[in-house]
């Protein structure tokens, strides 16, 4: 007889599941806020991880008019998500055109074709209490373009009357691009706000002009002649000027359409290229008081600073507002370092600093006989403190620049923490730079007994 069959080995026990891999921890910056959100897998590197939309108003045609001269003063509004974009407002017409306004939405791959832009046509108003009239709403797809990385013009019928015409791109995204720019996927701004301070202060920064700066300053010194806003057939005239990405307000001078200010200088400091490609800005307006009204406006002009000379005397220059009355002003354009070549004018160099070491101990444990104790208790003295420039100072606003001015404290007031402090003093402020420039001297006197507390 044959032999049995052999018996089948028995079976192997089941390989352990390896342990499940911990998630990957946030970045030490992110806050609780930041936490909250969703991170994307392993995956995120690929490129496709991510999508951004990039729509271009245009024009709209044929709306709704909402106001009794017959026309509307339209705008757009534009959600994706949570995320609401607005455009400017184009005054009295129902035909208007944009000038190519871009808004941009970045959407998570799995979520971007499923998307849809929600535009809804308004118009301004502005009554007391008014509320700005809707003129139709429209639904942007963004799966038809799905195929068409480059894009194309879409027609939208407004759900009342009327079309808006847009254009729309795409382009995939990483995640580490997102969080260069300071943008999560598909995030309102007020959801991760904390989280994006940090990040967006990167790209927001502008690096400060270097070099020889064109400075132009300008005096305000009085108008003749304004446009009466109140009843009293008076005004409460002020002046906002503006040259470049600089602009200033004017004090408020009560009653009157005769106003003189005094001491109202604005000094705008810059790239010449920046200053020089734009004119000089005035809008005259009339301040209300009211709570709900608006500041009425008496009129606008303009000045064409390439015309002075740059070294020159101040000149007064005397200009019409395009309503009624003049404005009469004193400019000087003349040029200024600026950025680490100033610092190294009045500072040297930042190797031949000398750090202040304080108070050595040798000078704290020295034994004063009473001869110097009584010279130094009934002594006078005078203390002269020069401030001459900082350079890498902290940014504290969002444009990578801060206004930075120093305090000088110091004496007995200062010691109990009081207000009154006649050893105390405050620099003037320098605006937008984080290597401002002083060079200003304080001087203080008294008692060296209470100036050494």
């Amino acid at each position: 007889p044959s032999p049995p069959p052999p018996s089948p080995p028995p079976p192997s026990p089941p390989l352990p599941s390896p342990p499940p891999s911990p998630p990957p921890s946030p970045p030490p910056e992110m806050d609780d806020a930041a936490e909250a959100l969703e991170r994307p897998s392993s995956s995120s590197t690929r490129p496709e991880n991510a999508v951004r939309f990039t729509v271009t108003l245009l024009r709209a045609t044929g709306l709704l008019a909402a106001d009794k001269n017959g026309f509307s003063d339209p705008y757009a509004k534009l959600k994706l998500g949570k995320e609401l974009k607005k455009s400017t407002v184009v005054k009295k017409n129902l035909n208007p055109t944009w000038n190519n306004e871009t808004f941009s939405w970045v959407v998570k791959r799995e979520a971007a074709w499923g998307s849809v832009v929600e535009i809804e046509m308004k118009d301004e108003d502005k009554g007391l209490l008014a509320k700005d009239d809707t003129l139709g709403v429209a639904k942007l797809t963004l799966e038809q373009f799905k195929n068409a990385q480059e894009g194309g013009e879409a027609a939208l019928n407004l759900d009342t009357q009327g079309q808006v015409i847009v254009r729309v791109r795409w382009a995939p995204e990483t995640l580490e691009e997102q969080e260069k720019k300071g943008f999560f996927l598909h995030r309102s701004f007020n959801e991760s706000s904390k989280y994006l301070r940090s990040k967006v202060a990167e790209t927001l920064v502008e690096k400060p002009f270097e070099g020889e700066a064109l400075q132009v300053s300008v005096t305000l010194l009085r108008g003749t002649g304004l446009k009466a806003a109140d009843k009293n057939g008076l005004s409460d005239p002020y002046v906002t000027l503006k040259l470049g990405k600089e602009k200033f307000k004017s004090e408020v001078v009560n009653k009157t359409i005769n106003p003189v200010w005094e001491a109202a200088e604005f000094v705008f400091l810059g790239d010449p290229d920046v200053l020089k490609a734009s004119p000089l800005a005035l809008e005259v307006y009339d301040r209300d008081e009211a709570v709900f009204d608006r500041d009425d406006k008496l009129g606008h002009a303009q000045i064409d600073i390439t015309k002075f000379k740059v070294g020159a005397p101040p000149a007064e220059v005397e200009v019409d507002l395009n309503t009624m009355g003049t404005l009469v002003l004193k400019v000087q354009v003349d040029t200024k370092l600026v950025g680490a070549l100033a610092l190294k004018s009045k500072l040297g160099n930042k190797e031949d600093w000398r750090p202040y070491m304080g108070w050595t101990e040798q000078a704290l444990k020295k034994k004063r006989t009473p001869w110097e104790i009584l010279t130094r208790d009934f002594s006078e003295a005078a203390l002269k403190v020069r401030i001459v420039g900082a350079d890498g100072l902290r940014a504290a606003d969002r444009g990578g620049k801060s206004d930075p001015y120093v305090r000088i404290m110091f004496g007995p007031a200062h010691k109990a923490k009081q207000q009154k402090n006649p050893y105390a003093a405050k620099s003037l402020v320098q605006r937008k730079t984080v290597q401002p420039i002083w060079d200003e001297e304080f001087t203080f006197a008294g008692p060296l007994r209470e100036m050494l507390a």
